[in-house]
């Protein structure tokens, strides 16, 4: 299978980062969450908001408060992002 734009190694990158020096044991968390992995789980609101902001950085798109529920996944978030970044940059 190809590599996308959008490949989860790229959001997963991000996420590592936006993570990163905060409570969470990186090393567990890498083992442990896959693209199905249901973020609300996993990460409080606040990290989720400075994840989606690392997002709309990387790939240059604005994220709606009212899609925040839509961004469930590492899955979903490809196919959102691919739907709307008019920069896909690996």
């Amino acid at each position: 299978m190809s590599e996308t734009p959008t490949s989860s190694s790229k959001v997963f990158q991000i996420l590592w980062q936006a993570l990163d020096g905060g409570e969470y044991d990186l090393e567990k968390l890498q083992k442990t969450v896959d693209r199905t992995t249901d973020l609300g789980k996993v990460l409080d609101s606040l990290d989720m908001t400075d994840f989606v902001l690392r997002l709309e950085n990387h790939y240059k798109i604005s994220v709606a408060q009212e899609d925040y529920p839509r961004l469930t996944s590492i899955a979903a978030i490809e196919a959102y992002v691919q739907d709307r970044s008019p920069v896909l940059t690996v």
